[in-house]
Formats: structure tokens, sequence, C-alpha cells
């Protein structure tokens, strides 16, 4: 709920208009793998986003992260230059 939330509050203070949640399913992944750190929650972020928008399984933990990292920068740089 608060996520929800917060993605409707986002939308009214950044565009001025509501935002539908109605055809969004909303749930927990009981066992998420978390970062054992302070820094690698923006990997964590955009692989738990990727696994949502593409329907991939949740397969990696924190020892992963660091070839993650590499891999997004890569994509990253790569889409840069189109």
């Amino acid at each position: 709920d608060a996520l929800a939330q917060w993605v409707q509050d986002e939308s009214l203070d950044k565009k001025g208009v509501h935002f539908a949640l109605d055809d969004w399913t909303i749930g927990m992944v009981e066992s998420a793998p978390s970062q054992d750190n302070s820094f690698d929650c923006g990997v964590f972020a955009v692989l738990f986003a990727q696994a949502a928008a593409t329907g991939a399984r949740i397969d990696f933990d924190h020892r992963h992260i660091p070839y993650f990292r590499r891999k997004l920068v890569l994509e990253l740089l790569d889409h840069s230059k189109a």
C-alpha cells in the first residue's frame, strides 16, 4: 500500500495527474534476495524491475551484483550510442 501511495503522490506532485493503479497487481516476493551493504540498492532495484517486467525468475544474490553492475553499465553505454 505504501508503494502504491508513493506512486500516486509522485504522479500528482510531478505531473499533476492521478495515476491509476487499477490494472496493477501488487504482491510481495517472500524469498527475494537482499543486499548485504549500503550501496547496491540501485542494482537490486533495477534487477527486480527487470524481473517484474519480463517475468524472469529472481535467481541472483549479493554475490552476483558486481557482474550485474558491469553488465548494466555496458548496456547503458551501448544504448547511449544510439
